[in-house]
């Protein structure tokens, strides 16, 4: 808890209504009175030192026999925009230290998900030493066989089971760690540096992969003497990834907000001295303002999207790129791929919507897991599945064929809902049809099962959200707060944007005051909501034909809504995201 007086004491002249706002914003986060002065004012000071991570000095150790004595190292990314900047910020730090390093990013569609044991085998042979950035975490068998040492750094789940059948697999292949009544499985590396371990008493457990390695090379310039400000001008990148790949800007079990300290700090970076690659983002997409939302709507799509349809190098090349005008030419190369995949993330889900409707409500009650048509591959799958929740409103996972080393998979990505665990109910199916290569957090995951498994598979996961209790279903709007569109203001509306999160509000019982009116691309339209004496124009996106004409048939007048508030011209300004009619 968070307590009024506290908060008076921090913004003397706000309005009660504003005080009630900030309170409720702030508990719904979790800070409470131990965090809010890190969470409302964060500082450099916010820095852990980055040897409370487990094993860190030990990786640092062994990268520094590797430069001693000139060793070939290569660093193993992944295909996202986390694991994206992750390459590209410790590539680049390096290479500016005249130390030499090579990168590899995975195809996603010709390696598949996480380390790709064959290029695991080939990179042996021509390497000393691998240092995996984003990935690896439950790579048991694939490091078991590496015949070089391989650190690992990650931050994605590891896996922690009491289940003596499933442990029993990686016996003799993997570390097995037990703390605290608890069992976790951690491959046989050189080290393996993630805070998510259950060995780590790292106070911040919601670091993303980038930060991951900002640690490990904050580590490497203290023991070099080096000075941290030429570590913390790459903050821009650390921030980039930490907003794309959605993790917690706020540790609340530890009340520490060194991930929001960080992406606070990057977006200052990216203000006021922009690199090459952040000016031409913004020349191309135009924007005025860096700001979080920029990074999760203008900057990640863009960098997503290379990975997701083809290769992720040209992000890593684009990321290290020091010249403005190739900078430039790079930039129009991802936003081609940008605009692709957006169209064929649209054709994708009008075409699983439409295979849904023919199908039982066994399909879409509890769970969504369906096989993409072979056209579409799984670099959309997660934004396909992304949709497919806000249709359904229920957990959704989207598979797509692909060929690796000459046999055929489905591969895929999982979303979820507010309380539902999908990486706890992978883990329930792979106790049903044996392992499978799966990975992420409890909202999304990776997945890789061969194509003879979908049916299993399928019947499985729905087995496993049936045993989930009603009321995890019961949340049909999707909202985070209810704020009435009558307590609202501007000063709210600047509170919630400043805390880097993306929270969904609801208002109920508000009256249209004018019928609503089709935009100028007809899918979208403009609602006219009242409460009380407020009256606000809210924006419907993509159905908002279906909207007028469910209007225009049942002649309501009173609706309850989930909006999303944001900032225009010095004004509130509001996205509907969903409604209920209620008259």
């Amino acid at each position: 808890m968070i307590s009024i007086e506290r908060l008076k004491s921090l913004y003397p002249y706000a309005t009660p209504t504003d005080i009630d706002n900030y309170k409720r914003v702030l508990e719904y986060i979790g800070v409470n009175d131990e965090g809010v002065d890190g969470f409302l004012n964060p500082s450099l000071k916010l820095f852990h030192h980055p040897y409370e991570m487990k094993d860190l000095e030990k990786a640092l150790d062994r990268l520094l026999k590797a430069f001693a004595e000139n060793e070939k190292i290569l660093f193993f990314g992944d295909y996202d925009t986390d694991g994206c900047t992750t390459t590209a910020l410790f590539v680049k730090v390096l290479r500016d230290k005249g130390i030499h390093v090579d990168y590899y990013v995975p195809h996603r569609h010709k390696d598949g998900y996480g380390l790709n044991a064959t290029k695991m085998k080939e990179f042996a042979e021509q390497y000393d030493l691998i240092v995996t950035g984003d990935t690896g975490i439950k790579e048991m068998e694939t490091i078991h066989n590496c015949p070089i040492d391989v650190i690992i750094t990650d931050h994605h789940e590891p896996f922690v089971t009491a289940d003596e059948e499933l442990l029993s697999q990686y016996r003799g292949m993997a570390d097995i760690i037990v703390k605290d009544g608890e069992t976790m499985v951690i491959p046989s590396a050189y080290a393996v540096v993630n805070p998510k371990r259950i060995d780590c008493d790292y106070p911040n457990k919601c670091l993303s992969g980038v930060a991951v390695i900002f640690k490990l090379l904050q580590g490497l310039f203290i023991k070099n003497g080096w000075k941290q400000v030429d570590l913390t001008q790459h903050l821009d990148l650390v921030a980039t990834g930490l907003v794309a790949d959605l993790v917690p800007q706020f540790d609340v079990e530890h009340q520490d907000s060194e991930v929001r300290m960080m992406t606070k700090v990057g977006l200052q970076i990216m203000n006021q001295n922009p690199k090459p690659w952040v000016n031409s983002i913004v020349e191309i997409s135009k924007i005025e303002e860096i700001n979080h939302n920029a990074l999760g709507f203008v900057f990640g799509p863009r960098f997503n999207a290379a990975g997701r349809l083809d290769s992720p190098f040209p992000v890593v090349k684009y990321l290290l790129e020091d010249d403005e005008e190739a900078s430039r030419e790079k930039a129009l190369v991802l936003e081609k791929y940008n605009t692709d995949r957006k169209e064929l993330q649209k054709e994708a889900t009008e075409s699983i919507i439409e295979f849904l409707k023919d199908k039982d409500t066994s399909w879409t009650d509890r769970i969504v897991v369906v096989k993409a048509e072979p056209q579409y591959h799984s670099g959309i799958a997660g934004l396909v599945a992304s949709r497919l929740v806000g249709q359904y409103n229920v957990p959704a996972i989207v598979l797509c064929e692909k060929e690796v080393d000459g046999q055929k998979f489905l591969t895929g990505s999982c979303r979820s809902t507010e309380g539902i665990d999908i990486l706890s109910l992978l883990q329930k199916t792979e106790k049903k049809m044996g392992a499978y290569k799966y990975g992420g957090h409890e909202m999304a995951a990776g997945l890789t099962i061969t194509v003879e498994q979908f049916d299993l598979f399928r019947e499985s996961m729905r087995a496993a959200a049936l045993e989930l209790d009603d009321s995890k279903f019961s949340n049909t709007l999707f909202y985070e707060l209810e704020i009435p569109l009558n307590k609202l203001t501007l000063p709210t509306v600047h509170f919630i944007r400043d805390t880097f999160y993306k929270i969904r509000l609801f208002s109920p019982d508000n009256k249209l005051y004018s019928a609503p009116t089709p935009m100028k691309n007809k899918e979208n339209a403009n609602v006219y909501l009242q409460k009380e004496n407020a009256r606000y124009r809210a924006a419907l996106w993509e159905t908002g034909k279906d909207f007028c004409e469910q209007y225009v048939r049942d002649g309501f007048k009173e609706i309850d809504v989930v909006y999303s508030a944001g900032i225009w011209n010095d004004r509130v300004s509001l996205e509907m995201q969903n409604y209920r009619v209620v008259s």
